[in-house]
């Protein structure tokens, strides 16, 4: 009868501290939380210091400083010339590689170079892609493609199309994903959006669909709103139902922020 009961004690004390177990692995240590990487067009520290004078004098704090005290300088030199371009200079934010100008993903050698969004998704987290500008730049690109002439957007178009699966891709250059014929700018006759079907894809066109477009979904929520890049705050104000920057990366994080194993998000401010 003892002997009974001692297992039937330790068979509860077993259940108990799995139950501990699970409890810590799944919802204390493993908490979601969310890294979301701004690259913004000429952020560079005489432009800061420009910003400064303009607003108040040497002096000035902007808001920037303010929300985020500390400060690192990133040197994002090509392997060419000590300037970068759009392409190289994203690239080592992205990679963490020095490449050549025109280039993205790829190294010198024309080896594909894995970016931080990609070992994001590797580890299983839910990632997004914003954009103020065309989703075919060398800004967003650098995150997703892997070519030697980022020049191409025909070519960019298709690698966004069949690389692996975002949760959330917003942003401007509808025509690089729409024939001549269906008035986009592709040379090559194809139509990147005709085969896009629900649920794995869900494509919205205007702050409308972006504000009731549903934020728990097992596919990719795809917003092209303009054929180009979007449209300046001065000229939504004229009554354009574009979306502004914050908007698209307020939906992007609350479609994101649902995936418990945490998300990886990238805003380019072009």
């Amino acid at each position: 009868m003892r002997l009974r009961n001692n297992l039937l004690a330790f068979a509860i004390l077993l259940v108990f501290l799995a139950f501990g177990i699970l409890y810590v692995r799944f919802w204390v240590v493993q908490r979601p939380f969310g890294v979301i990487v701004f690259i913004s067009d000429g952020l560079v520290a005489r432009q800061l210091t420009a910003a400064r004078f303009y607003a108040d004098g040497a002096g000035h704090r902007l808001e920037l400083e303010r929300q985020f005290p500390n400060c690192a300088l990133v040197r994002s030199d090509s392997v060419q010339f000590a300037v970068a371009d759009a392409a190289s200079m994203v690239n080592a934010i992205a990679t963490g590689h020095k490449t050549r100008h025109h280039t993205v993903g790829v190294d010198e050698a024309g080896v594909h170079l894995s970016s931080i969004l990609e070992l994001a998704r590797k580890e299983g987290r839910a990632v997004g892609l914003v954009t103020n500008g065309r989703l075919t730049d060398p800004s967003p690109a650098a995150f997703y493609a892997h070519m030697g002439r980022v020049e191409n957007t025909d070519a960019v178009a298709a690698w966004l199309m069949k690389a692996q699966p975002f949760r959330v891709i917003l942003g401007g250059g509808m025509d690089d994903f729409l024939p001549e014929g269906k008035g986009g700018r592709r040379k090559d006759g194809q139509d990147l959006l005709g085969d896009l079907h629900k649920p794995a894809w869900d494509i919205i066109h205007s702050k409308g669909e972006l504000d009731t477009a549903l934020t728990y979904r097992d596919g990719t929520l795809f917003g092209l709103f303009a054929g180009g890049p979007l449209a300046y705050s001065k000229e939504r104000e004229t009554g354009l139902s574009q979306p502004s920057l914050a908007d698209l990366v307020r939906r992007a994080i609350q479609c994101l922020e649902t995936d418990r194993r945490g998300y990886f998000l990238v805003v380019d401010e072009a």
